[in-house]
């Protein structure tokens, strides 16, 4: 104001990024290319009507975005480290499963018969396990949409988009959307999701090394790994490697 005719020096402008905010989220993209479209994942649930979404206020957690992600899209670990929860003790072995590249990333289905214990968590009363199938819609580079479907049309969605706070700590923004027993309280609800992330959080905290390998010569994988392989391929094609996974 002293001076108004005369510019105002580089050192004293505000760098600004591309910005959307959708599904209760601000997205920004660093680096994008010139008069590229912003890529931001299709959550439709979080818009119906017909579902209910919930959330708490996001977690953080002393890991990196990428080893948090690449737990949430695992099939492998349901009946091993879930066994307070849904996973199931009698079936470990992992059925065959085909990872399928879609515009944005990736899509998995896979069936699982899920153990039971609270029929607040499925709506199933009375029945030691539920017949879930899923439905992972994983966009790059580190957000995901699980859709678990059950038995008559019920359907229940979690959304997982973990963002880097430090080296070695995330934060994770977590949301939950269901299309059935509205009348369940939201807090009975998402004490069952953290129960479930309760028993991922040391696993994942405790994985050496501590930032995702995007060079799969690194680490042994087996079949049951596909969609982790995939994705981490995918991450070192958008060029990312360690410093940016963590």
């Amino acid at each position: 104001p002293a001076q108004p005719t005369l510019p105002i020096p580089k050192k004293l402008c505000l760098t600004t990024v591309a910005s959307v905010e959708r599904h209760g989220i601000v997205w920004i993209c660093l680096d994008p290319a010139p008069d590229a479209a912003p890529s931001i994942p299709d959550w439709p649930e979080l818009g119906d009507p017909a579902y209910r979404m919930m959330h708490d206020p996001p977690p953080e957690w002393a890991v990196t975005p990428g080893r948090q992600l690449e737990n949430f899209i695992d099939v492998g670990h349901f009946s091993w480290i879930h066994t307070g929860t849904f996973g199931n003790r009698d079936l470990p072995e992992v059925a065959p499963y085909e990872v399928e590249r879609t515009p944005g990333g990736f899509r998995v289905a896979y069936g699982y018969l899920a153990a039971n214990p609270d029929a607040t968590a499925t709506g199933f009363t009375g029945a030691a396990t539920v017949q879930r199938w899923m439905t992972y819609d994983l966009h790059l580079p580190l957000a995901c949409r699980l859709s678990v479907e059950y038995e008559g049309g019920r359907r229940h969605c979690i959304f997982d988009a973990p963002v880097p706070v430090s080296h070695r700590k995330s934060r994770l923004f977590f949301f939950i959307a269901r299309n059935y027993d509205h009348h369940v309280p939201a807090e009975d609800l998402l004490a069952w999701e953290r129960k479930i992330l309760a028993e991922d959080k040391p696993i994942v905290e405790s994985q050496r090394p501590e930032d995702l390998p995007v060079d799969l010569t690194e680490e042994f994988h087996i079949r049951s790994d596909r969609f982790a392989t995939a994705f981490r391929d995918a991450l070192r094609e958008l060029g990312l490697g360690r410093s940016y996974t963590a």
